[in-house]
C-alpha cells in the first residue's frame, strides 16, 4: 500500500550524484505527463514513462523499457489504461496545455520510500525530494540527516499543492519569484512586451508591467507627433491608448476601483479624439474633395489635439499614471491584485475570445467585428503566453492578418460612406471582396484553435461538470 503521509522539500543541484556516490541505489525513470482535461470532478492526462535504470532491486530488466498510459483521476479514485505511442503523441500535440517532464529517482532511505524529481524544460530549476511515512508520528519525528541537509533549500510540505503536477502544468514553478523591476526594464525597451512566467505571477505586478510598456510607447509616439505632426505617430497613439484601455479593462480587479476608473476614462476619451483625427486625415488624403471645409475642420481638430498632448493637465495625468505603474508599496493594489494574474484574467479573457468568435462567424454583417477582434488580439498579445505559449503564438499570428484584412475593409467602407468615387477607391488599392474573402478564410482557420484556447481559460476560473 502506498502511504499518503509525505514530507516534501526543495533541493539544490547535486543531491542525486552525492547520494549515488554514497551507495544509494536508484530506480530512474523519465516521465512526461500531458493533461488533456482538467475539471473539478475529474482530470484526464496521458503519461509516458521510460525506465532508464533499475538498481533498487538489483535488477536491470526494465532498462530502456517504456509505457504509455491514459489516466483518469477523480476525487476518490484513479485508474490507468494502456495506450499506444501514437495516442499519447496525438494528445500531446492536440492539447493547448503545457506538458510536464521530469526525471524521477526512487530509492529507499532507512527503509522509507523516497523520490527525487528533477524537472525539465521551463521547470529545469525545480528539484524536489519527497519522503513517505506509514504514520503521522513518524513524519513529525523525522529529522533530515546532516549529510543531506546542505542540499535542502526549504521544506514545502505545507504548500505541496503548488508543486503537484497539475499546478505545475497550470501555474509553473511553485517557487518562482517574479522580478518586477527587471520585467519593467524589459518592457520599457521591448516593443509589445509579452508576459511569460513559469510560476506564480501577481495580477497587480503583471498588469503594471504591460501597461508600463504601453506607457513608454505612448510617450515616444507623443513626442514624435508633437515634434513632426507625423500621421503614423498619430495612428500609433490611437492604437496605444485603445490597447491600454483594453488591458486595463480585463485587469481592472488588480487595481483599486477609483484609480482604474480614472485611467480608463482618460484612455477612452483620448482614443475617441485621436480616432476622429485619423479618420479626417484618411479622408483628406483620398477624397478628391478633401480640401476646403473638410481640411479646415481637420486642421482645427489637429491643433486642438496638439494643445491637449502638450498641455500641463495631460502631462500631469501621464505623470500620475507612471507613478501608479512604478510604485513599490502596493498603494493602488485592488482586492484581486495579489491573485495569480491567470486567475484574475481568465474569465474576462474568455469572454473576449467568445465575442471575437461570434464576430468571426458573421464577418459580413457584424459591424463591430474589427473592434472585437482587435480587443482579443491585444489581450492575446500580452497575456496569451501565460496560458498556452505555443497555441497563443499561432492564434496571434493569424489574428494579426485577420485584423489587417478587416482594417482594409473598414477603410474602404469609410471612403465609400464619405462619397468616394470609383477613381478614389481605385487609388485606395483595396479590393473589398478579396479582403472579406481573406478575412473569412483566416477566421475559419483559427476558430478551432481559439475554441481550444477558450477551454483552457475556463479551467482557471470555472467549475466544470
Amino acid at each position: 500500500m502506498v502511504s499518503e503521509i509525505e514530507r516534501k522539500f526543495l533541493l539544490s543541484t547535486g543531491a542525486v550524484d552525492f547520494l549515488e556516490r554514497g551507495g544509494i541505489k536508484f530506480e530512474k525513470s523519465e516521465i512526461c505527463e500531458v493533461f488533456s482535461k482538467i475539471a473539478t470532478k475529474s482530470d484526464t492526462f496521458y503519461r509516458h514513462v521510460k525506465f532508464e535504470r533499475s538498481n533498487l532491486s538489483g535488477s536491470v530488466q526494465d532498462v530502456n523499457k517504456e509505457k504509455f498510459e491514459k489516466i483518469v483521476s477523480t476525487q476518490f479514485s484513479q485508474y490507468a489504461l494502456s495506450v499506444s505511442r501514437d495516442e499519447f503523441e496525438t494528445a500531446q500535440k492536440s492539447t493547448a496545455l503545457a506538458s510536464v517532464g521530469f526525471f524521477k529517482y526512487d530509492f529507499l532511505f532507512n527503509n522509507l520510500p523516497c523520490n527525487i524529481c528533477e524537472f525539465l524544460g521551463e521547470l529545469s530549476n525545480l528539484k524536489t525530494l519527497t519522503i513517505s511515512f506509514m504514520r503521522v508520528g513518524d513524519a513529525l519525528a523525522f529529522e533530515m540527516p546532516e549529510f543531506l541537509a546542505p542540499f535542502i533549500l526549504r521544506e514545502i510540505t505545507d504548500e505541496a499543492h503548488k508543486f503537484d503536477l497539475k499546478s505545475l502544468c497550470l501555474f509553473g514553478d511553485g517557487d518562482f519569484k517574479f522580478d518586477f523591476a527587471k520585467a519593467q526594464s524589459r518592457a520599457k525597451i521591448s516593443r509589445s512586451y509579452s508576459l511569460y512566467a513559469r510560476g506564480f505571477l501577481g495580477a497587480y505586478d503583471a498588469a503594471r508591467v504591460v501597461l508600463y510598456g504601453l506607457f513608454c510607447e505612448i510617450e515616444t509616439a507623443r513626442g514624435k507627433f508633437l515634434t513632426t505632426r507625423d500621421e503614423d505617430a498619430l495612428i500609433s497613439l490611437e492604437l496605444l491608448f485603445r490597447t491600454s484601455a483594453q488591458v486595463a479593462k480585463v485587469c481592472a480587479g488588480a487595481f483599486d476601483v477609483q484609480t482604474i476608473e480614472s485611467f480608463m476614462r482618460f484612455f477612452i476619451f483620448e482614443t475617441g479624439k485621436l480616432a476622429a483625427l485619423n479618420a479626417k486625415n484618411f479622408l483628406c488624403t483620398y477624397l478628391a474633395e478633401g480640401g476646403g471645409y473638410m481640411q479646415r475642420n481637420r486642421q482645427i481638430l489637429e491643433d486642438e489635439i496638439m494643445l491637449t498632448l502638450s498641455g500641463e493637465s495631460f502631462s500631469k495625468m501621464l505623470k500620475d499614471y507612471e507613478f501608479a505603474l512604478t510604485e513599490k508599496d502596493g498603494f493602488y493594489c485592488g482586492e484581486s491584485g495579489k491573485k495569480d494574474v491567470r486567475v484574475l484574467l481568465a474569465k474576462e479573457f474568455r469572454l473576449c475570445s467568445l465575442r471575437a468568435l461570434k464576430a468571426m462567424e458573421n464577418l459580413k454583417k457584424d459591424k463591430s467585428a474589427l473592434s472585437k477582434c482587435e480587443e482579443f488580439l491585444a489581450i492575446m498579445r500580452y497575456f496569451g503566453s501565460l496560458f498556452a505559449p505555443r497555441a497563443s503564438a499561432k492564434i496571434e499570428k493569424n489574428l494579426v492578418k485577420l485584423v489587417s484584412n478587416l482594417k482594409d475593409l473598414e477603410k474602404y467602407k469609410m471612403l465609400d460612406g464619405a462619397g468616394g468615387g470609383a477613381n478614389e477607391k481605385r487609388n485606395l488599392g483595396i479590393n473589398p471582396e478579396k479582403s472579406l474573402s481573406k478575412a473569412v478564410s483566416r477566421a475559419q482557420k483559427i476558430a478551432p484553435k481559439i475554441h481550444e484556447f477558450s477551454r483552457v481559460l475556463k479551467i482557471y476560473y470555472q467549475k466544470e461538470n
